[in-house]
């Protein structure tokens, strides 16, 4: 069974990729295909890349002619793979030399899992900085039990699914590994290898911390859109193959979109942990209030179905 490996590289840092390249090369796992898609590096970055890889036949390069952003690179790469199985990585982040090895064999034994992550530890470039750890949720049942209440179940860099199910959506500019879940939803089952197999790198630079009001409703559209998929009050057959339709608009979308953006600037000035910014965000912004609300009912009605 061949592993296509995925990792589109926009604008990386040498001390990292190098860290997350050789994390890949190295696994015990050794039927792999390695697609890295340059999306509008500079030409220095991408020399040392090809320098890292040189002695692995197994990697192959796209060069994009301009940038075109993480989710149309990982359509792109995903078209140009091979493999039975497909994983993902993003530079920064580094696997343990097994990981490859035993989501292969957990997916030859398990034919009714599409998808298999793995649980994973964080870490940031400073050393001072503490992080508690963190846990997902392992069985297939818990797993949709977080879809379906719209929290995101997988780290992006650990998963594993079967190719020629499902690509992701283009027009995801923001939380297209949550969309790509939701499809997957109806192909079978999905689960998280309990041991930590994923070092992550916490990035403040990234763009989730940057566009957080944005990623907040692409991520609403999309759930509201699954749970209607769910239900079947719209084609489903159709939300699997095209993905959730983010050219919907909610009513006075941009002046929410606006106002959330500045508490969010606010917020992140007054400390993102402390009290006051708590309150700010979970209470002074009324689609985040609303939809933590609206999550909590949908935990409860899971529960009782």
């Amino acid at each position: 069974m061949k592993v296509s490996v995925i990792i589109s590289i926009y604008k990386t840092r040498k001390e990292l990729i190098r860290k997350t390249l050789l994390s890949i090369l190295n696994q015990t796992y050794t039927n792999l295909e390695v697609i890295i898609i340059f999306d509008g590096c500079i030409d220095e970055e991408i020399r040392y890349i090809k320098k890292v890889t040189a002695c692995d036949s197994r990697v192959q390069f796209i060069q994009n002619s301009e940038n075109i952003g993480l989710t149309k690179s990982l359509h792109k790469g995903l078209e140009a793979s091979s493999g039975n199985f497909i994983a993902r990585i993003d530079d920064g982040d580094i696997w343990r030399k097994d990981k490859i090895e035993r989501q292969v064999e957990f997916l030859k034994e398990n034919k009714n899992c599409v998808l298999v992550g793995t649980n994973y530890k964080c870490f940031t470039q400073s050393e001072s900085n503490s992080i508690p750890k963190r846990y997902l949720p392992v069985s297939n049942k818990l797993i949709k039990k977080w879809l379906f209440i719209g929290k995101n179940p997988f780290l992006h860099s650990s998963i594993m699914f079967r190719s020629n199910l499902v690509n992701y959506n283009i027009n995801a500019s923001t939380s297209q590994d949550y969309e790509l879940y939701t499809r997957l939803y109806f192909f079978g089952e999905m689960a998280n290898l309990s041991d930590q197999m994923v070092d992550f790198l916490i990035d403040d630079d990234s763009i989730s911390f940057k566009r957080d009001h944005e990623q907040f409703f692409n991520h609403l559209k999309m759930h509201y859109q699954f749970l209607d998929a769910h239900q079947k009050k719209i084609d489903r057959s159709k939300f699997i193959s095209d993905g959730a339709n983010l050219k919907y608009k909610f009513r006075f979308e941009s002046y929410r979109k606006s106002y959330m953006k500045f508490m969010l600037v606010q917020v992140n000035k007054i400390g993102k942990k402390s009290l006051l910014g708590r309150v700010f965000k979970n209470i002074l912004i009324p689609d985040i209030l609303l939809y933590s609300i609206r999550k909590k009912y949908l935990s409860i009605l899971d529960s009782i179905s």
